[in-house]
């Protein structure tokens, strides 16, 4: 849909730096719940660990992700739209020492009761 963007990502960010991933979408009336599903793998693709997480879409809490060197990192924040609602998701790479790495990442995403959606990041980590 229009505005819409199911994937970002950010090549050679410096280790020691974090993905901050937030959702928004609850009110009184609407229901998102937006859950985090990832892996962390070497720069050959083997799996090294899971990511998961609950992300709170009312108050939206940030989910911080340490970003070690030579590692990829693709994590899918999964919506799940209980009822008609607009979410957001934001996400960014802070650097260790203050600021950001790359652009800031904000898509608005509105569905239907029932419906389940996925945006992807990926975070590919200097040596």
């Amino acid at each position: 849909m229009a505005g819409e963007k199911m994937f970002n990502g950010w090549f050679n960010a410096p280790a020691g730096s974090e993905l901050v991933i937030a959702a928004t979408g609850t009110t009184k009336n609407k229901f998102v719940l937006a859950t985090l599903d990832g892996v962390v793998t070497s720069k050959t693709g083997a799996a090294e660990r899971k990511i998961s997480g609950i992300l709170n879409t009312a108050i939206a809490t940030e989910e911080r992700i340490p970003l070690k060197a030579s590692k990829i990192y693709v994590i899918d924040v999964d919506l799940t739209f209980i009822t008609d609602a607009d979410a957001v998701v934001e996400a960014q790479v802070e650097l260790s020492g203050g600021g950001l790495f790359g652009k800031k990442f904000r898509t608005p995403i509105s569905r239907k009761k029932d419906s389940v959606e996925a945006v992807t990041l990926f975070v590919s980590v200097l040596p």
